[in-house]
């Protein structure tokens, strides 16, 4: 009686209106439009219980995988973008021993000390471009295996990016020997320690150039990196006053200004990933779910709305640029992420009643 048009239209709307399962075909079927084709509740947590997680993990990376291909194909992504790493922790209230290795700890947040952390990767060159990578990171898959699927799933598409930007939460020996290995090019913020706030005061008195090399030693070993202090002026409480910013990186200084330009600007570039994981977090489905799998797939649903919703914007703004619309008013052209989900739900429907061959007929055809 159901199938996969079926259980999308569930997940379309869940997205929609950040719903859990019970709650949105609740909705659905006391609507008269839908109530003889939307599956019950049990049902579909049964189909996104049934794949294993490795099984779940590999279908939601190859759907995200063909998003970021068809974006760099109608060029819509540049393939040197800048992107940036973050790690995403949703928290976890449900039962710690159930969930197994599958969570990590970490400062209590919002009454739970226990989350489902997911570190991604997002082009930030402008300021709507798509998730490139996931992975999720758990006791057994940590930090270090997290960074090399990303870094290769980058690499898959063919994309050479001028540098990845990282957080202070990055900022380690370890973390930075990993990216030594694989040889990627970063910029990280870097924690002000004490060594790091005595190489700051040599540079205020001059006995240390801006760019210059540092060694952070610890337990773990050491780590050589190339220290850059930048100072802004800044204004707070109506005062002006000189702020000194601290950067650790693996350029070396007669290439900084030809890679990485002006340092503090491009590293502000950084902070759209935050914006993008708002807008993952608005149409994430919630979910109380034990099941890994199912944890997964509903952070990846985030993920892959809002990639559309990239797509559909930047395709808004060509049709508009083809269409000699003012500079300008492309670049202020903007899609309201509601409204798009609601016209996905729609696609969902109108495709629920229609043969395989006429749904991809309708969908080529935009």
């Amino acid at each position: 009686m159901y199938g996969e048009n079926e259980l999308a239209i569930v997940l379309a709307y869940m997205c929609l209106n950040s719903s859990t399962v019970h709650a949105t075909t609740k909705r659905l079927r006391d609507d008269k439009t839908y109530e003889h084709s939307i599956p019950t509740a049990p049902w579909v947590s049964g189909m996104l219980r049934a794949p294993s997680y490795r099984k779940m993990e590999a279908r939601c990376k190859n759907m995200n995988a063909r998003i970021v291909r068809e974006c760099i194909r109608d060029g819509m992504l540049p393939r040197n973008s800048f992107v940036a790493i973050d790690g995403h922790d949703i928290p976890y209230t449900g039962d710690r021993e159930a969930a197994g290795s599958n969570i990590t700890s970490g400062k209590p947040k919002g009454g739970t000390s226990k989350f489902v952390e997911f570190i991604t990767a997002q082009a930030v060159s402008e300021t709507q471009l798509p998730s490139l990578a996931v992975e999720q990171r758990t006791e057994r898959h940590g930090l270090g295996p997290c960074l090399r699927g990303i870094f290769s799933t980058v690499d898959s598409f063919g994309m050479r990016p001028v540098s990845y930007l990282f957080d202070r939460g990055f900022f380690g020996i370890d973390t930075m020997k990993i990216l030594d290995e694989c040889g990627i090019t970063f910029l990280m913020a870097a924690r002000k320690t004490k060594g790091i706030m005595a190489a700051v005061e040599e540079v205020k008195r001059g006995e240390r150039a801006e760019v210059s090399e540092y060694t952070m030693k610890s337990d773990r070993g050491e780590f050589t990196f190339y220290l850059v202090v930048r100072k802004r002026m800044r204004t707070k409480g109506g005062k002006r006053f000189w702020e000194h910013l601290v950067f650790a990186t693996n350029v070396p200084p007669h290439r900084i200004d030809a890679v990485l330009k002006d340092v503090p600007e491009t590293y502000k570039q950084r902070w759209r990933i935050e914006n993008g994981y708002k807008s993952i977090e608005q149409i994430r489905p919630p979910t109380h779910s034990r099941s890994p799998a199912v944890r997964l797939l509903m952070f990846y649903m985030g993920v892959i709305g809002c990639n559309l919703w990239y797509m559909a914007n930047a395709a808004a703004r060509a049709r508009a640029a083809g269409a000699g619309v003012s500079r300008r008013r492309v670049r202020r052209i903007h899609l309201f992420l509601e409204e798009f989900m609601c016209m996905l739900a729609k696609v969902a429907d109108e495709v629920n009643a229609m043969s395989s061959k006429d749904a991809r007929d309708y969908l080529d055809a935009g």
